[in-house]
């Protein structure tokens, strides 16, 4: 008789399974107005002790490009890039979520951290071409 399987590892399967068919029907971004009267939400500027604009904005298209890297890799590598560099599990915790060796997690997350780098880099490349 196997083990039995920990409660958090299978809510988080549940919870995972939910977050990967969201991504599947999510076709973009939302976008909201910088002067939502409606709602209260408008927004002020910023004053000069805040962040330089550029940067921020540099930094907001890196995450982005990074993001669309991440959903370009095949679903075991996203998903194990996913559950470490923005849900901070260890890997011990992500084998137990997987049901897999800690190893396998290990050369999955190599190879998904290779696929992003090539991505990465392909985009950079392409991009030179064009200009």
């Amino acid at each position: 008789m196997g083990a039995r399987a920990n409660p958090y590892t299978w809510a988080y399967r549940i919870v995972a399974n939910q977050c990967v068919d969201l991504l599947r029907k999510r076709k973009g971004f939302a976008a909201s107005s910088l002067d939502d009267e409606e709602s209260g939400e408008g927004r002020t500027l910023a004053d000069d002790t805040a962040e330089d604009p550029l940067r921020v904005q540099m930094q907001k298209e890196e995450r982005r490009l990074l993001m669309e890297a991440v959903l370009k890799l095949p679903p075991r590598q996203r998903e194990i890039i996913m559950l470490r560099h923005y849900e901070d599990l260890s890997l011990q915790e992500i084998a137990e979520a997987q049901g897999c060796a800690l190893g396998t997690v290990k050369s999955s997350l190599h190879r998904a951290i290779a696929s992003l780098k090539d991505i990465l880099e392909g985009g950079k490349a392409g991009r030179r071409e064009a200009l």
